[in-house]
């Protein structure tokens, strides 16, 4: 009985379930945390806003807050600049967007699209599989071996980023709109990459 090590790849699209957009808002007073949803006016505004376009609390967190002073000095009206995270499904990006372009003190820097990787590398593994079955017959047929069983198996995936940094690639404060509409730059809001999956097995033959 031997061994015979086969590595295969398959690969296939998934599209993006979810989206994460890092906002900075500008504000006229510093509060500490997810309270700043609330106490800072500006921020209030824009969560006014993201509310109205069906973004519920538990999608807006506050991820960070930089104030300035002078010489470093914190006093009790401090501006502050706030980095706000708003998790949405791509179908409501237009209007999450529309209520960000509606307001003068916020501007989006990045974007990262979410994928269910595990779930997709499922099919792939499993196709994976089959053509590594498949190959190792032929070369232990060509050897005049015939394949009885697996021995071991592992496999990995690998995706391309799918975070877009406006504030490198293209610095992008949405124009300020009137009203809070849904944002039409013609693009379709949705994302889609390719899942490359890679599994090698170990074949035993008799």
């Amino acid at each position: 009985m031997g061994l015979l090590r086969v590595t295969v790849q398959e690969q296939g699209g998934v599209t993006a379930t979810g989206v994460r957009l890092h906002l900075l808002v500008e504000a006229e007073t510093f509060v500490i945390g997810n309270a700043a949803l609330n106490g800072a006016r500006e921020v209030r505004e824009l969560v006014t806003h993201l509310r109205a376009a069906g973004v519920p609390d538990t999608d807006l967190h506050i991820q960070g807050v930089r104030i300035a002073g002078a010489g470093g000095v914190l006093a009790r009206q401090q501006k502050a600049t706030y980095t706000l995270v708003v998790h949405s499904t791509p179908g409501r990006v237009p209007e999450v967007l529309g209520a960000v372009a509606a307001h003068r003190h916020a501007q989006l820097c990045r974007l990262e699209w979410e994928f269910e990787e595990f779930e997709a590398s499922l099919p792939l593994a499993a196709r994976a599989m089959q053509s590594a079955r498949r190959k190792a017959d032929v070369i232990a047929a060509a050897a005049g071996h015939r394949v009885v069983g697996v021995h071991s198996a592992s496999d990995s995936w690998q995706m391309p980023s799918t975070a877009i940094d406006l504030r490198t690639d293209a610095p992008m404060s949405l124009m300020s709109h009137s009203r809070t509409a849904p944002l039409d730059v013609g693009v379709e809001y949705s994302a889609t990459q390719t899942l490359e999956v890679e599994l090698t097995v170990d074949f035993t033959l008799d």
